[in-house]
């Protein structure tokens, strides 16, 4: 058994061992921490002594093996985004074999993501695929190191979009996009709170006029399955595109969603901006170009301003607590903050 120790106090930690040959190794182990260094210490021994059984275990065979669990119990969704940023990893570090695995070289993939520019939220996800993959690998005793020694872990500072628009900006991004369809995919994400993936598969089986309820086909998870009824804008144009139908999906796949709405969205500023020239007025402040995430976070911050509980929000929203609505989707208006003010009761001051 090992140990570590440091130099000088408050130094960085050094570790110390013996390997199967019986030869003493001393090592850096570059940190501070003495929990982190007693991980990387325990990773530097089993490298070190690692039956030959378990020397030899791909990265690409660990990430296959996680997908197998994954692909239990979770939506397809999921089980894509865990294929694609194992496939980045893959790519990114080659077919590695787990045994020459170590933190610099992570570290160094880490280094060469960020200088292909990748965000630090793709990169932060791309080592939890790794983590859970090397765990697994463990698990089936396939590998012997520590993954907490092996994989980083990624700082994400998330700063939610706080894009929605006005009822009255709303109304006119819908009459701006031309194509009925395209108009009833908006009014779907708009009106109803729809994911992107849950508005492109859903049916006309799960959409009943007569008692004005969607049975929304979640995709992201199984509590996302959901009830949300319909409002009378969202039906009038579902019963015309009802009439017009061609197959058994309500709406095509929009593979320019977010191109074509930041142009609808511009084709409103320039609106705007010809019409204040013409009586010499200044502009109202420009739009900025919406997502299709940012219709929904739209549609919880109307059903917030008017004073509805998170929890509704959340559950027609298929989520089973209130946390996104508080932290990303609900947002409130000058409005709200107003009449909370006016609502403080009088007091004399003199």
């Amino acid at each position: 058994m090992g140990r570590i120790y440091q130099r000088r106090k408050g130094g960085t930690y050094y570790g110390y061992w013996t390997d199967t040959k019986g030869r003493h190794r001393r090592r850096s182990l570059g940190t501070k921490d003495s929990a982190v260094a007693r991980a990387r210490l325990r990773q530097l021994e089993l490298v070190s002594t690692d039956k030959p059984a378990h020397s030899r275990h791909s990265l690409k065979a660990a990430i296959g093996d996680l997908l197998a669990v994954v692909s239990h119990g979770n939506a397809a969704p999921t089980w894509k985004a865990y294929r694609q940023k194992g496939e980045n990893l893959v790519n990114g570090l080659g077919d590695i074999d787990l045994a020459e695995l170590t933190r610099d070289v992570v570290l160094a993939y880490m280094g060469e993501r960020r200088r292909q520019g990748a965000a630090d939220g793709t990169i932060h996800k791309e080592m939890v695929v790794l983590r859970r993959a090397l765990h697994e690998a463990r698990e089936r005793d396939l590998w012997r190191g520590d993954p907490r020694a092996i994989v980083p872990s990624v700082k994400v500072n998330y700063e939610p979009r706080e894009n929605w628009l006005t009822a009255a900006n709303g109304g006119r991004l819908l009459r701006e996009l031309a194509h009925p369809l395209r108009r009833l995919w908006a009014a779907l994400a708009m009106l109803a709170g729809l994911r992107l993936s849950e508005v492109e598969s859903l049916r006309w089986e799960h959409v009943d006029l007569s008692a004005k309820r969607l049975r929304v086909p979640g995709r992201k998870t199984a509590s996302s399955w959901r009830v949300v009824p319909i409002g009378a804008d969202l039906e009038r144009l579902l019963r015309a595109e009802y009439k017009r139908r061609k197959g058994d999906r309500v709406v095509l796949k929009w593979p320019n969603v977010r191109r074509d709405l930041a142009a609808a969205i511009e084709r409103i500023n320039r609106q705007d901006e010809a019409a204040s020239f013409k009586r010499k007025r200044k502009p109202p402040p420009r739009l900025h170009a919406v997502t299709p995430n940012d219709l929904r976070r739209t549609f919880a911050s109307w059903l917030k301003q008017q004073g509805h509980d998170s929890l509704v929000v959340a559950q027609l929203l298929g989520h089973t607590s209130t946390r996104m609505v508080e932290k990303v989707y609900g947002r409130l208006s000058d409005a709200n903050f107003t009449a909370a003010i006016a609502s403080l009761p009088r007091i004399r001051a003199a």
